[in-house]
């Protein structure tokens, strides 16, 4: 018995290193739009927009993502893809309960005061009680590397940077508003077409996880109505 607990300490710190997401993996939602995660993340450095970063929002149930890439930490606005991804969950007809930011403060203090109001009018506007994680970032770890986003946001962030911005960006100078067209091209692949490897995804797409949420939901409603 104390050998199987080891190994099962061994592959949970396995997974934990090898995919960021199981470090938040109590904070996944039940459906989708229950439980999203919000971050920043640092993407690199490329030819025309020097440093690059990207805002996004991930839903911890399907992993749809709604995200937006920015070249300066100032500018970058979570209230415009939060209510992208509201826009997108009213479409259909869910709500999103709870939601946890893992960001840097903004050295204004008034952008900070306009999220934390944006996040206080989202809750009485929904009426349901959303539960909002701020945290500050933490300094550079013992493996050199920035904790202050989530491990839903980490992941995505970093399968965007291996299979989309560094492929096709790194080898030649971009425009910011050239890279955002191609990046919403390839994140709208990304929910629809992507297949993702994961036991509770099953080879699905994030669109197939929601549209198969919202049929199970369908079925109960009409049953419960029987």
């Amino acid at each position: 018995m104390l050998a199987v607990g080891r190994r099962g300490d061994a592959v949970k710190k396995y997974l934990r290193e090898r995919n960021p997401r199981y470090g938040d993996w109590e904070f996944r939602g039940n459906r989708p739009g229950e439980a999203v995660a919000v971050g920043v993340h640092p993407i690199g450095t490329y030819k025309g927009v020097w440093k690059l970063f990207i805002c996004c929002v991930v839903d911890t149930y399907s992993s749809c993502v709604s995200a937006k890439v920015y070249d300066t930490r100032a500018s970058i606005d979570p209230t415009e893809i939060l209510e992208r991804a509201r826009d997108f969950y009213d479409g259909f007809g869910l709500k999103i309960d709870r939601i946890k930011i893992h960001m840097r403060p903004y050295k204004n203090a008034e952008r900070m005061i306009r999220l934390e109001s944006y996040l206080e009018d989202y809750k009485v506007d929904e009426g349901t009680e959303a539960d909002i994680h701020w945290r500050k970032a933490l300094r550079l770890g013992p493996d050199r590397t920035r904790k202050e986003a989530s491990g839903f946001v980490r992941h995505f962030s970093r399968m965007a940077k291996c299979q989309f911005f560094d492929p096709i960006y790194r080898p030649r100078s971009v425009k910011l508003a050239e890279m955002q067209n191609d990046f919403d091209e390839w994140l709208t692949k990304y929910n629809q077409v992507e297949k993702l490897l994961g036991y509770h995804t099953a080879g699905a797409t994030p669109m197939q996880m929601i549209e198969t949420a919202q049929s199970a939901r369908s079925c109960s409603e009409l049953q419960s109505e029987c």
